[in-house]
């Protein structure tokens, strides 16, 4: 912090007795201070999403995008890959 601000936090061992043991007053007041170094944006802000998605033939059936959703599909092993997979184990 003393790179960015070196007016703001020039004092180390000031600061180290100021926060020594932190409640959440001194947590609140810290995050205070640390706020306009650090830019905090949400996915929503930064990415422009589609807000719809309509049928080509019929324009009134537009659909508006939900959240989306993360699949893991479990998949196993061909047989030349566990035979590969064996011969580098050594098995």
């Amino acid at each position: 912090m003393n790179f960015l601000d070196p007016n703001e936090w020039d004092d180390l061992e000031q600061l180290e007795k100021d926060y020594d043991e932190l409640t959440e007053d001194l947590v609140k007041e810290l995050h205070n201070r640390l706020r306009p170094y650090f830019l905090r944006r949400l996915k929503g802000q930064v990415l422009q999403l589609p807000p719809k998605v309509c049928c080509w033939y019929n324009a009134k059936a537009c659909l508006t995008l939900g959240p989306q959703n993360e699949v893991i599909v479990p998949v196993s092993l061909t047989a030349l890959q566990k035979e590969v997979y064996k011969s580098v184990l050594g098995v």
